[in-house]
């Protein structure tokens, strides 16, 4: 601070800056679904303050009628949350959007069922009914892993998923459905029910989930905004895993 002679003595004089704070910097989030713990890493971020370090106001949007890669590429959202193989699809397609990070390096994908059906690998969903999801990348990963097994799809039950609950399985509507590992078996297991997960993972079919992906416009225009909001993110997931 400056110091200014005054009467014969030095006197310290603290100027306050008559310039406002920059406001936080908005940036909108695309899901890829609804809120759960599979982003738990953003609200940690969030609770942790770390956006707010960033100066950023971070919103998370949960998927509405506008997919996530058209939410980034119609300017509705900053960042989006998609599979790894709806991003290259998407990338192969003309859409101009770029991975910058990935949250589940290992696929969180697995196919539930109550213990009492004994149902612990691929080859145990023969004469099965499974319920899938077939419109997304779960339909995929569950085709391929009948395939990688040497299994006919004609030898399984599978059905369209129509209700995205736990009932289905509880109720003995189906052996089995599609899931994500660190989600339902969790919710299954509070609720006092016994649940076996074949991981399509552990059979050879391992695609990343939840990538975090920018538009090359918001990359070309914006990087510092990007590098604060993956820094904060970051230390969200860390905080997430500890």
């Amino acid at each position: 601070p400056p110091s200014v002679i005054c009467c014969g003595a030095s006197r310290t004089i603290r100027r306050q800056s008559s310039l406002p704070a920059e406001p936080p910097a908005p940036v909108t989030v695309q899901l890829a679904w609804v809120h759960s713990v599979e982003y738990s890493g953003f609200y940690m971020a969030e609770e942790s303050g770390y956006y707010q370090k960033e100066n950023l106001a971070v919103e998370l949007n949960e998927l509405g009628d506008s997919s996530p890669i058209e939410a980034v590429v119609q300017g509705q959202a900053d960042f989006g949350i998609t599979s790894a193989d709806t991003l290259l699809a998407a990338r192969a397609n003309g859409a101009p959007v770029v991975a910058i990070a990935t949250i589940y390096h290992r696929s969180p994908v697995a196919f539930i069922s109550l213990a009492e059906k004994n149902i612990i690998r691929p080859q145990d969903l023969i004469g099965a009914k499974v319920m899938v999801h077939f419109e997304g990348t779960t339909g995929l990963i569950y085709n391929a892993m009948l395939n990688a097994a040497g299994i006919d799809p004609a030898q399984v039950n599978s059905v369209p998923r129509t209700d995205f609950s736990n009932d289905p399985l509880i109720n003995g509507q189906v052996d089995a459905m599609d899931a994500f590992v660190v989600n339902q078996p969790v919710q299954l297991n509070q609720q006092g029910h016994q649940v076996n997960a074949i991981m399509a993972a552990d059979y050879g079919i391992d695609v990343y989930a939840n990538i975090i992906f920018t538009s090359e416009e918001k990359i070309a225009n914006n990087p510092e905004l990007i590098e604060r909001f993956l820094r904060a993110t970051l230390q969200g997931m860390q905080d997430a895993v500890n």
